[in-house]
């Protein structure tokens, strides 16, 4: 035989093409080729690698899947090749054809000398391959020329067929026909030009009937591309008023913001009172026929008991300082008879500032000026008499004005 490396041997075999020793070598060398059986696979060694730990031989795509040895059960690491010997013996096995003789025939023999010339394949449709020799044959030479051997289609159709039936998959591979591009039939090359000429009506009639549906698609195509223009075209309409809306409301909130600030930060406040009448003159609203000396004592009782009664208004805000305004229309307690009382208080402010307070429009006003404002009260002002004068309408109205601030720091 010709000289062919061992390792090439080995490697000529597909991963998927593996033999069971009771199926290929012969049975007086089977218990001799057992030392070439994989211990995962039970099939003759296919391109074998050995362990680093143990030194056993596997398979290399079986051993791939092990995390741990499979013989000493210790973390698997790197694997070596085989060594040239070991695959010199089992290249030299007896076996026969893998397609040839059944499972346990013992219709040939290992007993008779081999030819000096390598045999051929017998191989036909009716008969079996009657072809023996070495695993290292049938590796790189037998399994090129047996007819029986499956092999990939040359066309690239992804069928596997035996090498004897390849003449008939020709005739019906899908690599072997062209595919005409009007009825989709399939053709042997060469044969398109025919087919157009004997075709022709059909073909027209495809034809015809592909540029009706094509039309109906165009058509669809633009019904929904109208569609969709106003689905577009109401988003963007809607998207414009909610764009807007909401330019709206920022615009109202800005402008809602600056009047706040306008009126935290105000100088002056108008503070309107209903119902004068019922706060200054409460001893008037039933007359009783009595002494002179009995209605003075009933007016200074009265007038006792009214003082220390306040009216106080909402809070308002003078320089971003929240305020709040108490008017005692009878005075208060230690205030003299005939007088009024304001007082001006607030919890947050620390300045410095010059207030006016004022009773009444500008014809017949009522004012006075605290340079220094403490958040004292003025118990002596107003008279209550130049308060009533400035009422209008039963309508008490003061007016509290900041002429001059100032704010105070330490160190």
């Amino acid at each position: 035989l010709p000289f062919v490396p061992e390792q090439s041997l080995a490697l000529h075999a597909c991963p998927q093409m593996k033999w069971k020793i009771a199926d290929i070598v012969h049975p007086e060398g089977r218990k001799h080729a057992q030392q070439f059986e994989c211990s995962i696979c039970l099939s003759i060694w296919d391109d074998p690698v050995e362990t680093a730990c143990c030194e056993n031989v596997f398979c290399r795509h079986c051993i791939s899947k092990c995390a741990a040895c499979p013989m000493c059960r210790l973390p698997l690491g790197q694997t070596k090749e085989c060594g040239k010997p070991i695959l010199r013996m089992m290249n030299n096995v007896e076996v026969y054809c893998p397609y040839g003789f059944a499972t346990g025939s013992t219709e040939a023999s290992c007993s008779e000398e081999p030819s000096a010339k390598r045999a051929k394949c017998t191989a036909t449709a009716a008969a079996p391959c009657t072809w023996q020799g070495t695993y290292g044959d049938l590796l790189s030479k037998h399994l090129d020329e047996c007819l029986l051997h499956h092999v990939d289609c040359p066309r690239g159709c992804g069928q596997r067929v035996a090498r004897m039936n390849l003449a008939a998959h020709e005739k019906t591979c899908p690599k072997s026909f062209e595919k005409c591009s009007i009825c989709g039939e399939m053709l042997r090359p060469g044969e398109i030009e025919n087919h157009k000429r004997d075709a022709a009506e059909l073909h027209v009639q495809l034809l015809s009937e592909s540029l009706q549906e094509e039309r109906a698609r165009a058509s669809q195509k633009a019904e929904e591309d109208a569609n969709r223009g106003d689905v577009f075209k109401a988003i963007k309409e809607l998207q414009a008023k909610q764009q807007q809306h909401t330019t709206n409301i920022t615009k109202q909130r800005a402008e809602d913001i600056k009047a706040e600030i306008k009126r935290q930060l105000s100088k002056s406040i108008i503070w309107r009172i209903s119902g004068a009448d019922f706060h200054f003159r409460p001893w008037l609203s039933t007359v009783v026929p009595m002494s002179s000396h009995t209605l003075l004592y009933i007016r200074v009782c009265f007038m006792t008991k009214l003082k220390g009664r306040s009216i106080e208004s909402p809070t308002f805000h003078l320089l971003g300082a929240p305020f709040t305004l108490e008017f005692y229309p009878n005075g208060q307690v230690d205030s003299e008879e005939g007088c009024s009382c304001v007082l001006l208080s607030s919890e947050e402010c620390e300045k410095e500032m010059s207030v006016k307070y004022s009773f009444g429009n500008s014809a017949d006003r009522v004012e006075i000026v605290d340079e220094n404002w403490d958040g004292n009260a003025f118990t002596q002002w107003p008279r209550r008499q130049h308060v009533l004068d400035t009422v209008k309408d039963d309508v008490i109205q003061i007016r509290v004005t900041v002429l001059d601030s100032c704010d105070v720091i330490g160190s």
